[in-house]
């Protein structure tokens, strides 16, 4: 069963990192491109940055108080991926000022989302990986999620200055959406105490 972790573990990673790698070098040139001020940007930074030192509080009560922290991490990461997805359609749904704000918004859920289940996704990882060959796991893991994030941050960037205006960024953010996706299916596949995590999905 540890091995049959570690394989989805491991590619849940790789897909993550070509996810977040797009969105995190992109997402404020993107939003610029929708008529950000500089001002804007600084407070999505700084939103950004409240949103998740408050967040991680709530995180660490929720895993600390449920037996299912898988289940609490994948459905933290299905919200965040779901802000990227509305991040692709907010030039089509909302006209300046408004969209700005909207796309500034949603940059800020996706990071609350993503702290708010990173308490949890680190027990999961602590219960996944067994402390023998950890080093050597986390080393492999970390090393693809590294040459991963620079092919895609490289290719994502040849394809958005291969489109004029918002177009680029909208489909590599939707490619970001597809990985990350991935990323979610292979956690899905992840064992937590004999029970496969889908199943348990379902039944909600």
């Amino acid at each position: 069963q540890h091995q049959y972790n570690m394989h989805w573990f491991w590619f849940d990673g790789l897909f993550a990192s070509a996810s977040d790698n797009i969105v995190v070098n992109y997402i404020s040139i993107y939003i610029i491109a929708l008529s950000a001020s500089e001002t804007q940007i600084g407070l999505m930074s700084s939103f950004s940055s409240i949103a998740c030192a408050l967040i991680l509080l709530p995180g660490a009560i929720l895993a600390e108080r449920t037996q299912r922290k898988l289940k609490i991490s994948f459905i933290c990461g299905i919200f965040a991926r779901l802000m990227i997805l509305l991040l692709i359609f907010v030039p089509t749904l909302f006209k300046n000022p408004t969209l700005v704000w909207i796309a500034i918004a949603l940059s800020v859920g996706r990071d609350a989302f993503n702290n708010l289940g990173y308490p949890a996704w680190m027990d999961v990882a602590n219960g996944t990986v067994p402390i023998e060959g950890r080093g050597r796991f986390f080393g492999s893991r970390n090393f693809i999620m590294s040459v991963t994030g620079i092919l895609t941050t490289l290719l994502a960037g040849k394809l958005i200055t291969g489109f004029a205006g918002t177009l680029g960024y909208q489909i590599a953010l939707a490619v970001s959406f597809a990985f990350g996706m991935a990323s979610t299916f292979s956690f899905g596949h992840i064992h937590e105490k004999g029970t496969l995590l889908r199943s348990e999905i379902r039944s909600v």
